[in-house]
């Protein structure tokens, strides 16, 4: 390498919120070809949320990657996944959205930036594996008496 040494990650991140918009809105249409009796019944106001949630999911993905700290990409993963169970998604919806957004960025990005975030979102796609899709709340456990 020369004198300046490439940040691939700090690339990464400012190729995927330079093109945000039109990344999120090609994950949701990849999601939508592979599931489309999931999405149908949400018409497109759902869509237009899904379209946002991409947007959230790229945002701390590229967090992450700047901050070279897969673990802040992966935990927030294990929040999605309880919110969706929350919200009663199926459990294959969320692994579904990580594998797409990984192929998405493969194909839109420059090979070594695109490498770069399918690195974090395969890591993701095994955090999701452990993840629990409930958590214990504090409140139950602070109201109980002995």
């Amino acid at each position: 390498m020369n004198e300046i040494t490439r940040n691939i990650e700090r690339e990464c991140a400012e190729a995927i919120r330079q093109q945000q918009g039109a990344l999120a809105e090609a994950v949701v249409a990849r999601q939508y070809e592979q599931q489309p009796e999931i999405w149908r019944p949400f018409g497109d106001p759902g869509r237009a949320k899904s379209v946002r949630d991409a947007g959230y999911h790229l945002t701390y993905l590229a967090e992450a990657l700047e901050a070279k700290n897969p673990a802040l990409f992966l935990e927030y993963l294990a929040w999605v996944k309880v919110l969706f169970a929350g919200l009663r998604f199926g459990a294959e919806i969320l692994p579904v959205t990580v594998q797409c957004t990984a192929d998405v960025l493969t194909e839109r990005l420059p090979p070594e930036l695109g490498a770069a975030a399918r690195e974090y979102l395969n890591a993701g796609m095994h955090r999701l594996l452990e993840a629990p899709s409930t958590l214990d709340g504090l409140i139950s456990e602070c109201g109980r008496r002995p």
